[in-house]
């Protein structure tokens, strides 16, 4: 039997801003990153594999890995606040 569409995973595409967050330095630091998803998140899944793609001139899909949780309402610790270029509207 095949799986349905209902029972797929989904994959998430999350979007860096080189301008905002300075990805690239955070990616060879640390060992996880919390990301900011205000839409879909009755949707996301841990497990359900995820890109982050960097926009700009130098676009390119900077990392892959697997959601590790539900969503939740998580401070930014001061180790990943440094990479913050520029605070998001």
């Amino acid at each position: 039997m095949g799986t349905t569409l209902d029972q797929a995973m989904a994959a998430w595409i999350f979007q860096a801003n080189p301008k905002a967050y300075d990805i690239d330095a955070a990616l060879a630091e640390l060992t996880e990153v919390w990301w900011r998803a205000p839409q879909y998140t009755a949707e996301l899944r841990p497990g359900a594999p995820v890109a982050i793609w960097r926009s700009g001139k130098e676009a390119a899909v900077v990392a892959v890995g697997r959601l590790v949780s539900e969503p939740q309402l998580v401070g930014m610790s001061p180790r990943e606040r440094r990479f913050v270029r520029a605070e998001s509207e």
